[in-house]
């Protein structure tokens, strides 16, 4: 049963607040209201309170209340046993004519009840039934056992208050009475079941819902100094965690620098609504990596404050999530894992369960290429469908914020804080300067460099990127980045071979065991480059890097042991690694100039809260370039513009939603959708109605069956089973009819010999561009296939005779996308049979970091093609087959090790060493020590440990939580069906 709130009982702190006399028939009427509000809130029907039910539970039996008048009659029917004795309560004969004029009211429908609650329509239609079972007329003067006295008086100052009293005299009255049968002992049992949670409920609330640490307990900022070392927080921090939109809950965007502080009041908002206001909350990051960095980080937390945290990003989390009866649970999702997440809720009716949701990079709803679209829908249903779920926006400065705020409703918070200060600088050849003023683009020259280059060192490196380097490490930290993963490789080389020797003895023992591992991660192989940057505390970082490497070299970077990170701009946007000097080495993002947010997020890395007094940032330019960058840095900031204006056809994905959740099913439920749109803000604003484009968007969801009218109602549409498992698929119409051809073709045919030809089936794409055909590589791999494999070849329309033509050097037009296609599709065969990244790399001569992108694009296929598969039922077979198959696919590692790639942020190299370390289970890491795991496994930081096993454990609770869930269930359906036979033996 779920626990009711407070605010269920009515509002009843207000009879404490007046002294009124209830001997009128309106008072007799709100003080039964009221105790039906407790009854109606623990689910209890007046079928517990008619019938005979009343006489035992209210009869002489009960021990006798005091009341003001000695003589009163001892036939007179009780006092309602609701009433606390210490209130002096009155027992006067019940009234007849009150009585009447008391059920004439109950007919009045305009009457407002006081206490916010009235009799629900389903319990008025019980009673009136039980009445005329029992052959009681409706306007009976017969005792009730609710009659009240005609001179109650509630004084203002009693200690109690009247719910602690209700709930109080309910108790006792129910354990005072006599044997009775076995069907009211069992209505007795349900209503002290329900009145025992309304209890505890009570008792929590008064102990938690206000805590002196922004509403939460003292313990918090315990937490905080324990698990993120901070021991007060920002003057802003606390000004906006008290602002009056915080405080009643509005919807709020709070704008700052990077660097401000911004995540921590995020997280104090959330578990504040997990642990005060007992609902559960969704935070939505944009990458994977920094979904699986916090809950990492927020474990901890969530062991000791008790509650749950799922992650949803990849092929990780549950959609619809389990429903949890006890704790309340904290989602963090992805942008599109948020989407998928909103829509199972809204489809289950279930969103009432979500009370806050946090977007961080809100600005991030302008991304072209889909991304911003699907941010836009999630909010747009969020404030269509559950207006009372609060949305908290972290935004970066946009010249159009008042879009924004229109659109979500919200209040805007913007505060210029850096807790370092930063010294922005651009350098022409030699020369460093700083912009002094923006307004009037006036500039002054700081220094010229004179880094005592030789002739050699300085054609070599014209930039002098060395120079700037070395002026900060190895005792400081340094990032620079580049425009392409390439000129991160060719940096780093050539910035090693310029440096001293004497940089190289800087923690060059914890820079070995680095290396070492890396190696043994790469299966004894590592890259050259970083074989050798490794030694002067430098790396490049791109997405070229597995998985494993990057996040190595981050934790060896947080730790100090690598001082230099050379990095395109996706670590800016990516997890927190700040320095003391960030260095662009050129205003490009690949060949398109930088844009100014783009510009802002990079050099917000610069400064190092608590260890640094100010941060630098130096933008290296050429001459040309100069004007570009002046109007750069003195222009505004960035606008955001909704996808669903620059990209139309981004529409067909959000209506068809809208008709798979039953949102809008006509034309005109679509046009008030989209009132709630940042798109339709945008619209109005520059006087443009696209009405035709809403009706083209429906139109085409005709033709392409995904949508259909409805017979009964030609003006209302439905989605049909195809649009269902696009919706469900997050599948857009041209992909689709690719899916369907695919599936298809498999069902004619699968062949189940080997894996090769389902994967076959979910390789994607669009890595024909990245990974370049090679006929020669391509004729070596198929010779080497197995007979079952080949027949896959010729299955899928690759026969003998085409690859030894293809070898030749012909081509072969609509067929070379085939040969392509299964070309992938082998790259992706030598993974699934346990090969390395680093072998399977070498030996289709492709980067390493592009197989990794090619398999996790490939698990995120699978995952979507079996959600679509589960709503048509001619893939039955897929149906059964696709679950596993991801599930394994998406890790590719040995069965030992897929329960420790369960952990957030574990990759298979890490998976390798704590199972060789002897932590080979869940339980396994969950009982051991932060310093024993830290001395067994090689370069790992204890911060890193303790995420790890304090993850470990929060895993296992969530398990051993929902058996447990699992089994009260089975037992109070059990006792249910128990009980009615029982009684149905009895009548």
């Amino acid at each position: 049963m779920n626990s009711p709130s407070l605010s269920d009982f009515g509002d009843l702190s207000r009879l404490d607040d007046f002294s009124f006399d209830t001997s009128t028939p309106v008072s007799k009427k709100r003080f039964k209201r009221a105790e039906q509000s407790i009854l109606n809130a623990c689910n209890i029907t007046s079928e517990f309170l008619n019938d005979d039910f009343h006489d035992n539970l209210f009869s002489s039996d009960i021990p006798s209340l005091k009341t003001d008048n000695p003589s009163a009659d001892k036939n007179e029917p009780l006092a309602s046993p609701f009433l606390n004795v210490k209130n002096s309560f009155q027992l006067p004969p019940e009234d007849k004519e009150h009585h009447s004029e008391l059920e004439t009211e109950k007919l009045d429908k305009d009457d407002e009840d006081p206490l916010g609650y009235c009799q629900s329509q389903m319990v008025k239609s019980q009673s009136s039934k039980l009445l005329k079972t029992n052959n009681i007329p409706q306007n009976s003067s017969s005792s009730s056992p609710f009659t009240l006295s005609k001179s109650v008086h509630f004084s203002p100052g009693s200690t109690n208050s009247i719910s602690d009293d209700i709930i109080q005299r309910l108790k006792h009255n129910i354990s005072a009475s006599p044997k009775t049968l076995l069907s009211r002992q069992a209505k007795r049992s349900s209503l002290l079941f329900a009145l025992d949670e309304a209890q505890k409920l009570h008792e929590q609330l008064s102990q938690t819902s206000i805590g002196p640490f922004f509403g939460l307990p003292s313990k918090m900022s315990e937490l905080l100094r324990c698990h993120k070392g901070i021991d007060e927080l920002y003057p802003w921090q606390k000004e906006c965690l008290v602002l009056p939109a915080v405080k009643q809950k509005r919807n709020l965007i709070y704008s700052l620098p990077t660097s401000g502080g911004k995540t921590l009041v995020a997280e104090i908002l959330i578990m504040r609504e997990l642990l005060c206001y007992f609902k559960d909350a969704i935070l939505v990051l944009p990458y994977i990596s920094l979904v699986q960095e916090k809950v990492r980080g927020l474990a901890p937390f969530a062991i000791d404050l008790d509650f749950v945290i799922e992650e949803c990003a990849g092929i990780k989390g549950t959609i619809p999530p389990r429903k949890r009866r006890k704790r309340h649970t904290l989602y963090i999702c992805t942008i599109e894992k948020a989407h998928s997440l909103v829509n199972s809720m809204v489809e289950a009716k279930r969103m009432d369960e979500i009370g806050l949701v946090v977007v961080d990079e809100l600005h991030m709803i302008g991304e072209p290429g889909g991304r911003g679209a699907v941010l836009e829908s999630l909010l747009s249903k969020v404030t269509f469908i559950s207006k009372q779920t609060q949305i908290i926006g972290m935004s970066a400065t946009l010249s159009n914020m008042s879009d924004l705020q229109q659109f979500l409703n919200a209040e805007i918070y913007e505060k210029d804080f850096r807790p370092i200060e930063l010294k922005e600088y651009v350098k022409v050849d030699k020369e460093l300067y700083e912009l002094i003023d923006k307004h009037t683009e006036e500039w002054r020259l700081v220094r010229n460099l004179d880094f005592s280059y030789t002739k050699d060192m300085f054609c070599r490196d014209p930039d002098m990127i060395t120079g700037l380097i070395l002026e900060v490490i190895p005792q400081n930290s340094c990032l620079v980045f580049c425009p392409t993963k390439k000129h991160c490789e060719n940096v780093a080389k050539m910035v090693c071979q310029f440096l001293p020797d004497s940089v190289v003895s800087h923690r060059k023992e914890d820079k070995e065991l680095i290396l070492k591992t890396l190696k043994e991660e790469g299966n004894g192989n590592v890259c050259e480059i970083l074989a050798e940057s490794f030694k002067y505390g430098i790396a490049y970082h791109h997405s070229g890097l597995t998985m494993d490497e990057r996040k190595l070299i981050e934790e060896a970077y947080q730790n100090g042991v690598l001082c230099c990170l050379i990095c395109t701009s996706t670590l800016a946007a990516g997890v927190n690694l700040p320095a003391k000097r960030v260095i662009l080495r050129a205003p490009y993002v690949g060949r398109e100039f930088i844009t100014l947010s783009r510009y802002k997020q990079m050099i917000g890395r610069a400064g190092r809260a608590g260890i640094d007094d100010s941060g630098e940032s130096i933008l290296i330019i050429k001459p040309t370039d100069r004007l570009n960058v002046g109007k750069l840095l003195t222009s505004d900031m960035d606008s955001c513009q909704s996808n669903f204006i620059t990209e139309p056809a981004l529409l067909l994905t959000l209506i068809l939603s809208l008709a798979g959740l039953e949102i809008a099913n006509t034309i005109p439920d679509v046009y008030s959708f989209m009132d709630h749109t940042l798109a339709a803000i945008q619209n109005r604003k520059v006087g443009c109605t696209p009405s035709s484009i809403i009706e083209d968007t429906i139109k085409a969801l005709l033709e392409h069956n995904l949508i259909q009218y409805d017979k009964a109602n030609t003006e209302a549409f439905s989605i049909t089973n195809l649009g269902k498992a696009a919706f469900r698929g997050g599948v857009d119409i041209v992909t689709v009819e690719e899916f369907l051809n695919r599936l298809s073709q498999g069902l004619n045919g699968l062949v189940l010999h080997s894996y090769l030809h389902l994967l076959y089936l979910i390789t994607p794409t669009e890595f024909s561009t990245s990974i370049p055909f090679s006929a020669d590589i391509f004729y070596q791999m198929y010779n080497s296939l197995t007979s079952h494999d080949i027949g896959v070849a010729e299955r899928i329309g690759i026969s003998e005779r085409m690859v030894m033509l293809m070898a030749s050097g012909r081509s072969f037009g609509k067929n070379q996308v085939i040969l392509h296609h299964f070309y992938l599709s082998l790259i992706l065969y030598d993974l699934w049979n346990q090969n390395s990244v680093w072998y399977v790399a070498k030996k289709y001569n492709v980067h390493r970091g592009v197989i990794q992108n090619l398999l996790n694009s490939a698990s995120a296929l699978a995952s979507t093609l079996s959600n679509f598969c589960q709503e048509l039922k001619e893939f039955w077979a897929y149906q059964l087959l696709l679950p596993d198959f991801v599930k394994q696919l998406s890790y590719c590692v040995t069965m030992e090790l897929i329960p420790l790639m369960e952990l957030p942020a574990v990759k298979r190299g890490r998976a390798k060493q704590l199972y060789v370390a002897g932590y080979k289970t869940l339980p396994d890491i969950a009982k051991a020590h932060p310093r024993d795991m830290v001395e067994k496994i090689v370069h790992l930081p204890y911060k890193t440990a303790n995420q790890i096993i304090s993850a470990a454990k929060m895993i296992l609770m969530e398990k051993a939580e929902a058996l447990h869930e699992e089994a009260e269930l089975l037992m109070e359906e059990f006792d249910k069906n128990f009980s009615m036979l029982e009684i149905g033996n009895i009548l």
